[in-house]
């Protein structure tokens, strides 16, 4: 039995008749074609010529004016056949050409047929006009090409219904009667649009006027809508546009277009892109290499010249946005400014319901000396600018990224991040009338680097500098600080009107001092001020090395001038070490006269400083000059407004043998009438003291009594000082000189005072002597004294005389003679005047009991016998009177090294003995010289 054959399914039925009607309507599909083919090549290419008044009335009534065609001639040398229409013709409303076209090549197929179109036209060296009017529209060949309504959609569906439209060498003229220029002629046109679908290409190469440049080229690529129904709604249109320019006068634009800036001059190669939507450029992107520009940026600028500039520049508008980049961008000024190149990228979005308002901003490089110089010739805020113009900012900004953000209702939030290289802001100094209690200007900065990153809530930063500076006007006088080497990573925080900064690595170093450093300082709370700044500062910091000398420029201003002069004037050299800093409190309180205030202390070891605590500025010209003390160790302590210097040792300039034991120079408040008081402790020999006293003021304040004295031995020596900083000619002086044995000689004419005690007292109204003790003509003295009112010093001297001491004593001159007839001692007193430049009168009186004198009658005396004596020397006159035996007055000559008698008289008087009695009368005998 055989197996019965499987009936087909219904499915494969239904496909084997599709299949077989597909195979139908494809050969049915091919017989036309071919038929078409065949009628276009063997009836209508042949025909042609016949076909023309057809044509003619077609184009006319497409094109919407009268359109004559001289002759017709087919070629079907190919596939497709082409036509060459000659001597077209279109004519304007009077008859009168408006365009006539000597050769056009058309490709016809049975396609463009159906469309009463072509394949292809090809115009041959045409001259075409392109103009628009007053009102904006736009006219080739007469014909209104603007996407209007009625019959300009219908040429323009028309044109861009063609398939390839070319011109070939033609001549194309653009007139612009809305602006108002003189006719563009571009020469050697070659233009090709070809349509496909809903894709448009076009690409056009033309020769300018010389003027112009060189040959460029323009090619577009437009898709219109998928559901547009008419070609000609090129408004509608999105693509993108393309210019070439080898070179190009970018000035001859400015006539033509607006650019949005004012070019004058400016030529070189251009090479632009544009993206279109809707027939509105979106984005744009040119590269350009310029040379001699000068272009004018907004209105009321400064022109821009450019002896060069090339980059990339791209940028978009949108109606809720803004885009602009550059790429490259660099440019030469002709003084000499070179911004070196980099990218930037900026882009704005206007807030809406679902999105804030935001700016973002990159930039790899950005040169700010070079914004400072173009910065009144580019379109920048007025507060940007002024503020560009007052501090001149420069340096590179690199790896910048920014951004910004607003919500309706919302306060703003910003991001900031980049870098900087040699960044230099100059400083602004204060206001006339400032509106705190401190003048303080705006900081500067010279050679900074830095990377930073803040917000609106604070930020960071690390910073570095070398061989840099800072400037503080405001704050000190000489307000530039040099920085040889700073390091430092800062942070702060802005919570609404409180603003914190916060630093605790802050090292750094320059000629005058090394250190670190920590700071916090935030803005101050409303008090009774009312003013939040300065603020509230906490800083300690230390110094490893100081140069004490230079301590007085680091002084703030606040001190007032007396205050840093004495300071600079006083401290002449050394060095400081263990340096510490202490500012804490409310700096409209400063500097904390209440300690519930704040603090504000400084302190440092001092070494081998030389200090002039009354420095020769202080003092009137004529006056002496206070020996420096030099090699000091000690302490430096400011504690609020008061200053102190103790010194543990050192010596005096002028007198190298005296050894500081103690000093101190303090000033009691450092804000309000400055005083200085100086106190000083010497130890040393006394002729050293003797030689301070006589090169300082007090040689003048003790009336130069010490200018002719000696001594021997040691001694201490006291010096206090006041000294009004603003008024130094009231200063006051307390000394003394602690006598401790010393042999002193006041003058050559002076008795010697040997192994002295006691205390010699001065001050700048002379001096005095207390509990003074010594050695004088071989016995024991009292001596007690000073400075008179009248200017003169006087002292008085009690003591025992001996024989053999007064033939010691050489100033007595001839006087002393008598005293080898002397022996034993006798009490006496004696007046010493010292007046400035003169030697010194002395009187001397006893009644010499004690005494014996060995000589012939009347004056051979006993010891215990009375015959008062009185010795006055006076300048050059010199007396001695004896009781009633007699006296000697004789005049000396000074002028010579040895005095000399001039002139003198010795009287005598012979008065009887007690045990001899004698005539009342007695004798006397006088002796004239």
């Amino acid at each position: 039995m055989t197996t019965p054959t499987p009936l087909p399914s219904r499915s494969l039925k239904v496909l084997a008749q599709a299949a077989k009607w597909s195979l139908g309507l494809l050969v049915i599909a091919w017989l036309v074609f071919i038929a078409g083919w065949g009628v276009l090549h063997a009836f209508i290419v042949p025909r042609i010529d016949e076909w023309r008044p057809l044509l003619e009335t077609r184009a006319s009534r497409l094109l919407g004016v009268s359109v004559r065609i001289g002759s017709i001639n087919a070629h079907s040398t190919g596939f497709i056949p082409s036509v060459e229409l000659v001597d077209v013709r279109l004519l304007d409303g009077q008859g009168r050409d408006a365009l006539n076209l000597p050769r056009i090549l058309a490709s016809v197929s049975p396609r463009s047929l159906l469309g009463l179109g072509f394949e292809q036209l090809y115009i041959e060296q045409p001259r075409l006009n392109i103009r628009r009017s007053a009102a904006g529209k736009i006219y080739v060949a007469g014909l209104d090409v603007s996407g209007g309504q009625g019959n300009d959609d219908t040429v323009a569906d028309w044109f861009f219904s063609q398939r390839e439209f070319v011109i070939h060498q033609g001549t194309i003229e653009w007139v612009d009667e809305q602006r108002g220029v003189p006719i563009l002629a571009l020469n050697a046109v070659d233009l090709v649009v070809r349509n496909r679908l809903a894709t448009h290409q076009i690409r056009l190469d033309a020769t300018p006027p010389p003027q112009w440049g060189e040959r460029f080229g323009l090619m577009a690529s437009f898709r219109q809508p998928l559901l547009s129904l008419k070609k000609g709604q090129w408004r509608l249109w999105n693509g993108e546009a393309f210019a070439d320019f080898s070179r190009v006068d970018v000035s001859q634009l400015r006539q033509y277009a607006d650019l949005g800036i004012d070019v004058v001059r400016g030529s070189g190669a251009v090479r632009a892109w544009a993206e279109i939507n809707r027939a509105q450029v979106e984005r744009a992107t040119a590269d350009f290499a310029l040379a001699n520009v000068s272009t004018t940026l907004q209105g009321g600028l400064r022109p821009l010249e450019l002896s060069s500039a090339s980059g990339r520049i791209a940028g978009s508008i949108q109606p809720d946005s803004f885009d602009l980049a550059t790429v490259g961008l660099q440019f030469d000024t002709p003084d000499g400014l070179h911004w070196p190149g980099g990218n930037m990228h900026v882009n704005y979005r206007r807030s809406s319901d679902t999105s804030p308002a935001s700016v973002e901003f990159e930039a790899d490089k950005f040169d700010l000396a070079a914004l400072t110089q173009i910065a009144d010739r580019v379109p920048l805020s007025n507060t940007l600018r002024e503020a560009i113009d007052r501090h001149t900012p420069s340096g590179v900004l690199g790896e910048i990224q920014a951004s910004w953000r607003q919500a309706p209702g919302a306060a703003a939030t910003f991001k900031v991040r980049g870098k900087v290289a040699g960044l230099a802001i100059a400083a602004q100094p204060a206001l006339p009338a400032p509106s705190t209690a401190y003048a303080l200007g705006t900081p500067g900065v010279k050679g900074l680097n830095a990377s930073f990153e803040l917000t609106d809530a604070g930020g960071r930063a690390s910073l570095a500098m070398r061989d840099g500076s800072l400037d503080f006007p405001g704050v000190f006088d000489q307000p530039e600080v040099p920085v040889v080497q700073l390091s430092a990573d800062v942070q702060w925080t802005v919570r609404g009107d409180r603003f914190a900064v916060e630093s605790s690595n802050i090292k750094f170093s320059n000629a005058d001092a090394d250190g670190e450093a920590q700071i916090k300082w935030h803005t101050a709370d409303a008090g009774p001020h009312d003013a939040r700044f300065p603020g509230v500062l906490d800083l300690q910091a230390s110094l490893s090395r100081a140069d004490a000398s230079r301590v007085h420029r680091y002084l703030p201003l606040e001190l007032g001038n007396e205050v840093r002069e004495y300071v600079r004037d006083g401290v002449t050299s050394g060095n400081a070490s263990g340096v510490k800093f202490k500012v804490k409190g409310d700096l409209h309180h400063l500097p904390f006269k209440d300690a519930k205030q704040g603090e504000f202390q400084v302190s440092a070891n001092l070494r081998d400083v030389n200090f002039a605590y009354i420095p020769r500025a202080l003092q009137a010209a004529d006056a002496l000059p206070w020996p420096g003390l030099t090699s000091l160790t000690g302490e430096l302590q400011i504690d609020r407004k008061t200053l102190q210097i103790k010194v543990a040792s050192g010596r005096v300039d002028s007198a190298t043998g005296l050894q500081i034991t103690k000093a101190q120079a303090q000033i009691p408040d450092l804000f309000q009438s400055a005083k200085v008081a100086v106190n000083v402790e010497f130890a040393g020999p006394l002729s050293d003291v003797l030689e301070f006293v006589k090169a300082s003021p007090v040689s003048q304040m003790t009336g130069q009594v010490l200018s002719g004295a000696t001594a021997t031995g040691n001694a201490a020596y006291r010096l206090k000082l006041n000294v009004p900083l603003d008024d130094a000619g009231k200063t006051t002086v307390q000394g003394n000189v602690a006598l401790s044995g010393n042999d002193i000689v006041m003058s050559d004419a002076s008795p010697r005072l040997v192994a002295a005690k006691g205390q010699v007292n001065f001050s700048e109204k002379g001096f005095s002597i207390v509990g003074g003790q010594a050695r004088l003509f071989g016995g024991e003295a009292r001596i007690e004294g000073g400075t008179s009112s009248n200017g003169t010093t006087v002292l008085r001297v009690q003591g025992m005389a001996t024989g053999e001491g007064l033939r010691q004593a050489r100033e007595l001159g001839d006087a002393g003679g008598l005293t080898q007839f002397a022996s034993g001692g006798a009490a006496y007193n004696a007046v010493l005047t010292f007046r400035a430049g003169a030697a010194p009168d002395v009187t001397v009186s006893s009644n010499l009991q004690g005494m014996a004198l060995n000589l012939p009658l009347p004056l051979n005396k006993a010891a215990e016998s009375v015959m008062p004596v009185r010795f006055e020397m006076t300048g050059q006159r010199l007396s001695l009177d004896v009781g009633q035996v007699g006296s000697i007055n004789y005049q000396r000559d000074m002028s010579a090294q040895e005095p000399r008698i001039l002139r003198g008289a010795i009287a005598l008087g012979l008065t009887p003995e007690e045990s001899a009695p004698m005539p009342q009368s007695g004798v006397m005998a006088n002796i004239n010289l």
